[in-house]
């Protein structure tokens, strides 16, 4: 995506737009002056009595300069700090020198310390701490950083900011080459109230040519004539580039703009040129974060309020900024405590879906969903398996992410271009519908069946994005349905999620005789699709996940149209279905969809014999789960899984051993088995038959402790025949044989029509060692 660009960290990108050459002329002159007639980049021998031992780089302000203390004995930065002549030197120099002593009185650990300032042959010099390190950008830049990395570092950077803040300091020019990241690793803000260079540049002020593109204008970073715009363009607030007064909110905007960008990759208002630039700020037109972000959804959330077009709008101050990005706040309804149990679960599903009075954007700012997970604790315990207590941990985690995520994107739909209508009605429905969704997790968690429970924590991570309900491009579906139609059709989702199939058909088919051409008849037709194929009636599945396609995309509702095909892929076992169901989800940029798309794709690329495409796939997809353990280790799992297949054994066994190690925590969790499996095959592969058995031990005394588990058991035990056989165990594989064809009785196409014949044959042939028969001895009398 285009980018406004950046200042450049050397004369050799020289900027070459009109406003650069002056900057550059005006550069040329006062080194002429001030030195002599020497060349830019000439180096004075000494700055009032500092020792210069070096340059270190020219900037937008001036020259900055290495020097040695020999009266503290220590070595400082000197910043030679460049004036515009025309607007009045003495003046400005006043000025600058007076904001360079308050900062000096200012110590914190976050902003680089000034030491002293004075004149020196007509400039201001300023003597600050000498930080070993690199700024901002190019710390980014020279390594792959984890969104959690840049985050803490610019929370670092926002804190340096806040303080400043406290003592009545305004940075106005706040952007990563004014941060600096130390070999330390501590973050230091840089050149804090000192970027204005004209008599009053706060005051009024003649834009610059809006045809200037915006990278020359990043280049030249501030103009220099009088009454122009102050600050870089590409962190400058909506109230910069109409010439009013810089404040505090327009710091945090900044600091949001480089956040954001950091963050994403991205420029937030991504632009051309400086006119496409001003307008799209003006306007709040903030781009959607990009659609393989790893990033928390809830933090864009925050950023759209500090870069809302209007101050007013945004934080009330940095600490408050802060405080969301980093621990966003988890806020509960006064009055509601949630219960342990089935009744807590239904107190916090009554509280996600019950109707809220609509004044503007009430709906929004006064939304607060109570935290889902906290009672999930008591409907799980209840089944007494032994992995119960830590699931309920975790996917309840997962929903009190989502909750709070959820609600600090509605407090923010009332900020940037989403706010105006029509669009606020579209982006309300979305976050309705994300709403609903969690509603209909969170009551299906606490009706599944004990079988079902190992599927509690993906079902949990399986909650659609909340960013896509950001993307204008994203809201043209169908808005808000009829309450009860919705409220009656969720109640169908919950049966099927929780694995009540014949429930829900009966719900869903009252829904239907009610809808009519309501939008709803399209998320009705695909749940009926979906339930059949669960059932395995295939051919009555695709009818209708046809028919709400057709539905679905007439009324042009996107969400729904991703999840038909991935129904469908999944139905018709169509990897062709599959991957334009991926290309659906990755329009709407939803990460959460596309991973499970991708998961389907590769099972679907493996059964096709394509293990090699399966693997490159997965690998793709594990950078968008980092927040999602069950979903990683699934991935894991499954690209073990394919490297084994590849014959790259060694390799698969480190991404087997990963898997084990995200599901560590879960005693005798369903997933452990199936990774256990998997180790027992790799061995088999290596020939390592011992360590195969006792891996397929392990996972059958995981499964034998579990209801719904027939079909595993029975294939771990004609596994473990198969190895006793081999060893001339024959009583062993007789008892093995014996379990897998019991098994296989009790439910038909249990086990593969082959296997099962092996195992009947087995069961038959290896009857154990015959006791020695001892002949009759004679008669005797008692």
């Amino acid at each position: 995506m285009p980018d406004p660009g950046d200042a450049p960290d050397d004369a050799s990108r020289a900027p070459t737009s009109p406003a650069a050459l002056e900057v550059r002329r005006i550069k040329a002159a006062a080194h002429a002056k001030l030195f002599g007639g020497k060349e830019p980049g000439a180096q004075p021998q000494k700055i009032a009595r500092y020792a210069v031992l070096q340059s270190l780089g020219v900037g937008g302000m001036g020259e900055v300069y290495l020097a040695y203390d020999d009266k503290l004995d220590r070595k400082v930065a000197i910043k030679l700090v460049r004036l515009d002549r025309d607007g009045g030197l003495e003046r400005a120099s006043t000025r600058l020198i007076r904001e360079a002593q308050a900062l000096a009185q200012l110590s914190h650990p976050n902003v680089v310390q000034v030491y002293e300032t004075g004149n020196f042959e007509g400039r201001v010099f300023i003597a600050m701490e000498f930080v070993r390190g690199v700024h901002m950008r190019r710390w980014l830049e020279t390594a792959t950083r984890t969104w959690r990395q840049v985050l803490d570092a610019y929370l670092q950077a926002g804190h340096g900011l806040a303080a400043a803040h406290r003592r009545g300091m305004v940075h106005r020019d706040f952007k990563p080459e004014n941060v600096l990241v130390g070999d330390d690793g501590r973050v230091r803000v840089v050149d804090f109230g000192l970027v204005r260079n004209a008599p009053d540049p706060d005051v009024g002020g003649a834009d610059g040519g809006d045809n200037v593109s915006a990278e020359d204008l990043e280049r030249s970073s501030r103009l220099t004539q009088s009454g122009a715009l102050m600050g870089t363009p590409s962190y400058m607030s909506p109230e910069q580039f109409q010439g009013l007064k810089a404040t505090e909110k327009s710091d945090q905007f900044a600091f949001c703009v480089a956040v954001y960008r950091g963050l994403y990759g991205w420029h937030p208002f991504a632009s051309e040129t400086r006119a496409e630039l001003k307008r799209r700020v003006m306007a709040g037109l903030i781009a959607p974060p990009p659609r393989d972000a790893r990033v928390p959804s809830g933090i864009y959330g925050v950023l759209v309020r500090g870069l809302h077009a209007d101050p007013a709008q945004r934080y009330p101050s940095m600490e408050a900024l802060l405080a969301d990005l980093a621990a966003p706040p988890r806020r509960r309804r006064a009055g509601v405590v949630l219960a342990a149990g089935l009744a807590g679960l239904a107190a916090v599903a009554l509280a996600l879906v019950a109707p809220r009075p609509d004044h503007a954007c009430e709906w929004a700012t006064s939304f607060e969903l109570p935290a889902p997970g906290s009672s999930l604790a008591g409907a799980f315990e209840a089944t007494g398996l032994p992995f119960a207590a830590a699931t309920a941990a975790r996917a309840g985690a997962q929903l009190d992410r989502y909750a709070a995520d959820l609600t600090r994107a509605r407090a923010a739909a009332c900020s940037g271009p989403l706010a105006a209508e029509p669009v606020r009605e579209r982006h309300r429905a979305c976050l309705d519908r994300r709403s609903r969704d969690l509603a209909v997790v969170t009551r299906a968690l606490a009706r599944l069946r004990p079988e079902q429970l190992g599927e509690a924590e993906r079902m949990a991570e399986s909650l659609p994005g909340i960013a896509p309900c950001f993307d204008p491009d994203n809201l043209v579906g169908p808005v808000a349905a009829a309450p009860d139609l919705a409220a009656a059709l969720d109640e169908a989702r919950v049966s099927a999620l929780a694995g009540r199939h014949a429930d829900a058909v009966r719900q869903v088919d009252r829904v239907f005789k009610e809808v009519g051409g309501d939008p709803l008849r399209a998320e009705a037709a695909a749940l009926l699709g979906h339930v059949s194929c669960e059932r395995g009636v295939e051919h009555q599945g695709r009818d209708q996940l046809a028919t709400a396609l057709n539905l679905a995309i007439t009324h042009r509702d996107d969400d729904l149209v991703a999840d038909v095909l991935r129904y469908l892929a999944g139905c018709t076992r169509d990897e062709a279905v599959a991957r334009l169901a991926g290309a659906t989800a990755e329009r709407l940029r939803d990460p959460r969809r596309l991973t499970e798309v991708a998961l389907l794709r590769a099972e679907l690329l493996a059964e096709q014999g394509d293990p090699t495409s399966a693997q490159m796939l997965l690998r793709d997809t594990l950078a968008r789960v980092d927040d999602r353990p069950a979903t990683a280790a699934r991935i894991e799992l499954l690209r073990g899984r394919m490297l084994a297949i590849q014959g790259g054994n060694h390799e698969a066994r480190a991404h087997l051993d990963f898997a084990l190690a995200l599901l560590a925590g879960l005693p005798r969790h369903p997933a452990v088995a199936d990774a256990l499996e998997e180790h027992a095959r790799l061995h088999l592969r290596l020939g390592e038959k011992p360590h195969a058995r006792l891996r397929f031990g392990e996972a059958l005394a995981i499964r034998s402790a579990l209801p719904g588990q027939e079909a595993a058991l029975a294939r771990l035990h004609l596994a473990l025949a198969d190895l006793a056989a081999a060893a001339g165990e024959r009583s062993r594989a007789h008892r093995h044989y014996a379990e897998a064809v019991a098994l296989a009785s009790r439910a038909p196409d249990l086990l593969p029509r082959q296997d099962l014949a092996r195992a009947e044959t087995g069961r038959d042939s290896a009857t154990g060692p015959r006791k020695p028969i001892t002949p009759p001895g004679p008669l005797r009398k008692p």
